[in-house]
């Protein structure tokens, strides 16, 4: 769905895809891997968008009228909304992007992050029903933290 998207907002701007991914410094080898399906990182949607005076939902195929447009000079890191963590009893961790945020180069510089938005009302009033967290993906915490936690290796809290 992204290539064909990316082709059809090309199309609409007279743009041929080869050169334009050329001259964000890309490789004509993530042409060939978007049309296998492969879906690039947010911050390579929101270049792409950016270029195309379009939108990171537009070329996902999830634009709606919260779906932000991609800042012309963004700075920063786009991740993924990967879907809803419970605040409360498990739920199962599905991996479906609703959404990107954005964060800094200086806080992407520090680990491998996405986002999940909160579904309960046990961390209330830190977090709340609807709340959308950045997470950092590590294996450990520290006491004190507060962290998401994959139980049963499907479930997610």
């Amino acid at each position: 769905m992204f290539y064909d998207n990316l082709v059809k907002a090309c199309a609409g701007k007279g743009v041929k895809l080869t050169p334009l991914v050329q001259r964000l410094g890309m490789s004509r080898g993530n042409i060939s891997n978007w049309k296998n399906g492969t879906v690039p990182g947010g911050d390579v949607i929101a270049k792409l968008a950016a270029a195309l005076d379009t939108t990171v939902g537009n070329l996902l195929g999830i634009e709606n009228e919260n779906t932000p447009a991609a800042p012309k000079n963004s700075k920063g890191k786009w991740i993924p909304v990967l879907g809803r963590v419970a605040a409360g009893i498990p739920i199962e961790a599905i991996e479906d992007i609703i959404d990107y945020e954005e964060i800094s180069e200086k806080m992407a510089a520090y680990g491998d992050y996405f986002a999940l938005e909160i579904h309960g009302q046990s961390m209330e009033p830190k977090m709340s029903e609807g709340d959308v967290v950045i997470v950092r993906k590590q294996e450990y915490a520290d006491n004190g933290d507060t962290v998401i936690a994959l139980v049963n290796g499907s479930d997610a809290t």
